[in-house]
């Protein structure tokens, strides 16, 4: 399991831990789901911040907080939030800062359950993405983070439950403990919803299942959460924590 992070205060910047290399795949959703919040809260009130980078970030016991944006926000943009917060979160996933515009690396391949390196690449996606071309909104970067959000803490409870697992069964009984695929997802049958029901935006009951389109989609299905789509008006949405997420772009 990677390591985590160790116990910051208040007075901690980000750039104080970023000083000592790449974040776990874990403490790097935690603070960039905080992160994007912050900023999601500024844009949503018609603002920019202007100056989001490691010094901008305080690092406490509830996670990241952004600093107030100050003077920087009279000339920002929107769109240029985005492409910083894209630059901050590769940094804290690679701890070095991005030169130039990457490349979007291709998602994980299909696989029975995620793992800590699924999730570092799915975030080193949706980084690339906000530094791209494809116009992203700070609403649509936070719902993807919360999804990769949710599938960190399964895995981690996972890695949890093989190592408390190895631990009671000793060195020399290692092969026989249950492997992943084997295991219960934690939570999962709570955070299914009830059976399809209603399109939740116009009313139909013609709902069925959506052929998973990219790899984060490919994980949620199967984690048990399937993508749906409404025959009627085809709007597409999932279920994460009993909240409809919508998967098409007119939609957010």
């Amino acid at each position: 399991m990677e390591p985590e992070p160790p116990n910051t205060s208040p007075e901690r910047t980000l750039a104080q831990e970023l000083a000592r290399g790449p974040l776990s795949i874990f403490a790097a959703l935690r603070y960039a789901i905080g992160i994007a919040a912050s900023l999601r809260v500024i844009h949503a009130e018609g603002g920019a911040h202007g100056a989001v980078c490691p010094a901008a970030v305080h690092l406490g016991p509830e996670g990241a907080v952004l600093s107030s944006p100050n003077g920087h926000a009279r000339q920002a943009q929107q769109h240029g939030d985005v492409a910083a917060f894209g630059a901050l979160l590769l940094e804290m996933l690679t701890g070095r800062q991005p030169a130039g515009v990457p490349g979007i690396p291709a998602a994980p391949r299909p696989a029975l359950h995620c793992v800590p390196e699924d999730l570092r690449v799915l975030a080193t996606r949706l980084a690339c993405r906000c530094r791209g071309d494809e116009v992203l909104t700070m609403q649509r970067v936070l719902t993807e983070l919360r999804v990769l959000g949710l599938l960190a803490r399964q895995v981690e409870n996972k890695m949890a439950m093989r190592q408390r697992a190895f631990a009671a069964a000793g060195e020399n009984r290692e092969a026989s403990v249950p492997t992943a695929q084997h295991q219960d997802v934690p939570g999962q049958a709570k955070e299914t919803p009830e059976p399809k029901a209603r399109c939740p935006r116009c009313g139909s009951l013609d709902i069925h299942d959506s052929k998973a389109r990219t790899g984060l989609e490919i994980l949620l299905v199967r984690l048990g959460k399937p993508i749906l789509r409404c025959h009627r008006c085809q709007f597409r949405y999932f279920y994460l924590l009993g909240t409809v997420v919508a998967k098409d772009a007119g939609a957010e």
